[in-house]
């Protein structure tokens, strides 16, 4: 399993162009070190604001604003049955399972996460 010692080589391994077509991210329009970390575009035309990071908790250590962004890709969700403002990525979990849901799908659910594919409410 993969491991990341920081926020900055989640994100970087992140935007592999391989990755980002896993999950329907068609562009990359900017990736900086300050919230938000991403903004891109789905294949369907969403422009998306996403902060990185390598755990959940580590959004409120950074004391970012839940409001400011659409969505948080994380590689460990250690928070998975806090309720956010926010939709969650679990990126760690959909490369185990190999099956990917696309940023649309995460986004358009009246679900809290998903994890191996399916809605986790």
């Amino acid at each position: 399993m993969i491991e990341f010692q920081s926020e900055e080589e989640f994100r970087k391994w992140f935007e592999n162009p391989s990755v980002l077509k896993k999950y329907d991210i068609e562009r990359v329009l900017w990736s900086q070190s300050d919230f938000p970390d991403l903004k891109f575009r789905t294949t369907s035309g969403r422009v998306v604001l996403a902060e990185v990071e390598v755990r959940t908790s580590n959004f409120d250590l950074h004391k970012h604003e839940e409001e400011q962004v659409d969505l948080v890709i994380v590689w460990v969700h250690d928070e998975p049955y806090r309720k956010r403002n926010f939709k969650v990525l679990d990126v760690s979990m959909n490369e185990a399972s190999k099956v990917a849901s696309t940023v649309d799908q995460i986004l358009k659910s009246e679900e809290d996460l998903w994890i191996y594919g399916l809605m986790v409410s």
